[in-house]
């Protein structure tokens, strides 16, 4: 069997690889971060998609994006919001670890299940 020549010496693709998966893990851990960072700094009087306010400032610390993304989230999970910024953490450090995050749309799946009972049963 031909083998195709590789543009990169031996193990160059491995090492670039590696760096590849180091920033996903870091890329998850920062979204994380940052969905915390809007439900943190939430305040009910910015301006959301069901709250019309004056021209005030915005008292979340991401801005209008933050405001509207962390108000719908604590209007529709309450507590349970904190649940995907939990998860973000966790799979961002697993993969920064180099283990496998196997069956993700399974994962996926069961975090939105897990959110929607954790605010049924923190309502």
């Amino acid at each position: 069997s031909q083998q195709t020549p590789s543009l990169f010496p031996p193990g160059v693709a491995a090492f670039l690889r590696a760096r590849a998966q180091e920033a996903l893990g870091g890329g998850l851990i920062a979204a994380g971060v940052v969905l915390a960072l809007a439900l943190v700094s939430y305040h009910p009087a910015d301006p959301s998609l069901n709250t019309a306010t004056a021209a005030g400032p915005i008292h979340n610390w991401l801005g209008s994006s933050g405001s509207y993304t962390a108000d719908f989230l604590i209007q529709s999970f309450g507590l349970a919001a904190f649940i995907p910024v939990l998860m973000l953490v966790g799979w961002g450090a697993r993969i920064l670890r180099h283990l496998p995050l196997k069956l993700f749309m399974w994962r996926l799946t069961f975090t939105a299940i897990a959110t929607v009972l954790a605010a049924g049963a923190l309502a």
